[in-house]
């Protein structure tokens, strides 16, 4: 798993250190800073019912 991360890329929002295996928060990321792939229109429609 750690080859893996290593080889992955990582937000500007985020401090990782592989050899201690933790990732920290350095500030909060925006709306187009998250490259999560979610319709948040979908997600408003469905608790809108």
């Amino acid at each position: 798993a750690l080859g893996w991360a290593k080889t992955q890329a990582t937000p500007n929002w985020l401090a990782v250190d592989a050899e201690t295996f933790t990732v920290t928060v350095t500030s909060r990321p925006e709306r187009g800073q998250i490259e999560a792939q979610v319709d948040t229109q979908l997600i408003v429609e469905h608790y809108s019912r």
